[in-house]
C-alpha cells in the first residue's frame, strides 16, 4: 500500500509536462491522472496522490521526494549508486525539445 510519503512511480504511461523552477528549471513533471499522479496540485478527495514527480539529477536519495533519475551509472565501487546524474540528465533534455506533447513509458 502506498502512503503519501513513500515514492514510487508505477508502471504506465505518463505525459512530460514542462517544469521550471529554480531549483529545478526546464525539466518534466511526469502526469497521469489515473494512476492519481499530477504536476503540482491533485484534485481533493482523491485520497493518496502523488505530486511533482519530476525527472532531474540527483545522486543520493536525500535529493529526492519523488523523482525520476537519469544517469549513467547504476553502481560504483559495490554499492548502489548513481554517477554523473547532471551529464546523463543534460543529454536527455538535450534530445527532448521544450514543448508539451511528450509521453514517456514505465514497464
Amino acid at each position: 500500500m502506498r502512503t503519501p510519503d513513500t515514492s514510487c512511480v508505477p508502471v504506465g504511461t505518463y505525459a512530460l509536462e514542462r517544469h521550471d523552477t529554480a531549483r529545478h528549471p526546464r525539466t518534466f513533471a511526469l502526469v497521469n491522472p489515473d494512476l492519481n499522479i499530477f504536476h503540482e496540485a491533485a484534485p481533493a478527495g482523491l485520497g493518496v496522490c502523488r505530486t511533482a514527480c519530476l525527472i532531474h539529477s540527483g545522486n543520493v536519495a536525500s535529493q529526492s521526494r519523488a523523482a525520476c533519475w537519469w544517469a549513467d551509472a547504476l553502481r560504483a565501487h559495490g554499492q548502489p549508486d548513481v554517477a554523473q546524474s547532471v551529464t546523463a540528465l543534460g543529454r536527455l533534455l538535450a534530445l527532448l525539445p521544450w514543448v508539451t506533447g511528450h509521453t514517456l513509458t514505465v514497464e
